[in-house]
């Protein structure tokens, strides 16, 4: 299951990045939610970076492993990550347009790894279009406050 979205952002394409590989930012909104977060090095998220994130999800605990496979400054970021049957890939793509503008492509695809994993996955695409309209709507939230900032 795959989900995409694009936004335009009021900054210049440092700044998104700068915000989008800051990873003490979102251990503290992590942590605020109540997710543990270990493993970060550094303050940078970079090529190679790991994390394991433990929360608990519909009252079982939960751990995500998450590791950096791709990235290059400032225009591409992809992330894995691995949760109770699950395997997600994460792809930020970053174009710059005219006027200090920056185009941000996200997309997070969701593959079962197991036979939980594919119930789910199964189910998940019965609320493809309510799923599609939360995604778009939270990657909305992130860049506007990314503007507001610039």
């Amino acid at each position: 299951m795959k989900f995409t979205t694009r936004e335009d952002i009021e900054a210049p394409i440092e700044t998104v990045w700068a915000a989008l590989t800051d990873a003490r930012s979102f251990e503290k909104k992590a942590t605020r939610k109540g997710i543990e977060v270990r493993g970060l090095s550094g303050d940078a998220v970079e090529f190679g970076s790991s994390w394991t994130a433990k929360f608990d999800y519909r009252g079982i605990r939960r751990e995500m492993e998450t590791v950096v496979t791709g990235c290059e400054a400032p225009r591409l970021l992809e992330l894995d990550s691995n949760v109770g049957g699950l395997d997600g890939f994460l792809t930020a793509e970053l174009s710059e347009k005219p006027e200090g503008i920056t185009c941000l492509e996200l997309t997070v695809e969701i593959k079962p790894a197991s036979l939980s994993g594919k119930m789910l996955v199964q189910t998940m695409r019965l609320a493809k279009g309510r799923l599609d309209k939360r995604y778009r709507k939270r990657v909305r939230h992130f860049t506007k406050g990314l503007a507001k900032s610039a």
